[in-house]
């Protein structure tokens, strides 16, 4: 049995740490110690290393495919992947082909182009598990009632945090016990 993880960038990788907060505050809230800055193509990205360990170790299973989901687009995997160390560069990527607008590049009284994608690719390439990690999640009730009506296992992180502990070990509880039911 294979999951699928579509996964964002800003608000997930990259954590948008409010300035008022201590380093122990922000390791508290989010669940992890490790935390670094660095410069990607203008923008200043903000990670835990930790997290990134997580992430490369459960990429590297057989059962786990990861798929971007950004507007970073390729960028995720030649320039966010590198600088994080995060074994991302050959993930595959869906995008809205150009066309999206908008502050969150969505479509202006239309939908979200990330679920329009997601739809599409899931339909051409049906997977037995799907969880889908994205900070602007709750900002758009119908992609939360399609991934509740699919079984899709919807993680909508803080931007503050992005990515916790918290959030990845509730992940790896579903991604652990469809290992487990495949092993039976």
């Amino acid at each position: 049995m294979k999951t699928r993880i579509y996964i964002d960038v800003d608000g997930v990788l990259n954590a948008f740490h409010p300035r008022s907060k201590s380093p122990e505050e922000i390791a508290e809230a989010s669940g992890w110690s490790s935390w670094k800055s660095k410069r990607v193509n203008g923008y200043v990205i903000t990670w835990s290393e930790e997290l990134v360990d997580e992430l490369n170790a459960l990429a590297a299973r057989d059962d786990i495919e990861f798929v971007w989901l950004t507007t970073w687009r390729d960028e995720a995997r030649t320039q966010i992947s590198p600088a994080l160390l995060l074994d991302g560069h050959n993930w595959r990527f869906l995008t809205d082909g150009g066309e999206a607008t908008g502050a969150l590049w969505g479509k202006p009284n239309g939908p979200w182009w990330k679920l329009e994608v997601v739809r599409e690719d899931v339909i051409r390439d049906p997977v037995d598990n799907i969880v889908w990690i994205d900070d602007d999640l709750p900002l758009y009730p119908e992609a939360l009632e399609w991934a509740s009506e699919r079984g899709v296992v919807a993680v909508a992180p803080s931007q503050f945090y992005g990515l916790t502990r918290e959030d990845l070990d509730d992940i790896l509880k579903v991604v652990n016990v469809v290992q487990s039911e495949t092993a039976s």
